[in-house]
């Protein structure tokens, strides 16, 4: 089996949790149009994997498994409707949630086992956030960074995702889950 294959791993809200973050998006009178996520793909990336290998994808599985181990089901609060990046101009709105130190610890897991060269090298510090819509094009001087109440809601898998893009959006397909028990 030749060819490669887009990867990352992520965890996913429940479906009535992606819609009612979604709803946030209903008070944001952005300055131009936001192209809002499908609820299905809603997630949280714990690791960005890139291109692999398809050969290799059963051996990234089993990685992702190995940094799961252990790690039990977390609540997880969302805290912070705001754009990102914080400072110039922003490219999506998202929900900022609070992390639960297991969920850390499997992130780190992920990073040590699955991140690059390159992204280890940027040493970018993570922030746990749920993507609710995208500009077309950075949008400048316009933000938002709004607390809100929405109520926590349970992590109970991680999944590894596969990736294609295509003119109008990523399409994910799911090609493990692992349990948090």
């Amino acid at each position: 089996m030749g060819g490669s294959c887009r990867l990352f791993v992520a965890a996913y809200p429940p479906p009535e949790v992606a819609e009612r973050l979604l709803l946030l998006l209903d008070s944001v009178a952005p300055p131009r149009d936001l192209k809002r996520v499908n609820p299905p793909d809603i997630h949280l990336t714990l690791q960005f994997i890139g291109e692999v290998l398809i050969k290799r994808v059963d051996e990234v599985s089993e990685s992702v498994r190995r940094a799961c181990s252990g790690a039990a089901a977390q609540m997880l609060t969302p805290r912070v409707l705001r754009t990102l990046p914080t400072e110039g101009p922003v490219r999506l709105v998202a929900v900022v949630t609070d992390w639960p130190p297991v969920l850390a610890e499997v992130q780190k897991r992920l990073a040590m086992r699955l991140a690059n060269p390159r992204q280890r090298a940027r040493g970018e510090v993570f922030l746990p956030h749920f993507t609710l819509a995208r500009f077309a094009a950075p949008v400048a001087g316009w933000s938002i960074d709004d607390q809100i109440e929405v109520p926590a809601f349970k992590i109970s898998e991680v999944c590894l995702v596969q990736s294609s893009l295509n003119r109008d959006r990523a399409m994910h397909r799911v090609i493990d889950r692992v349990p948090l028990p």
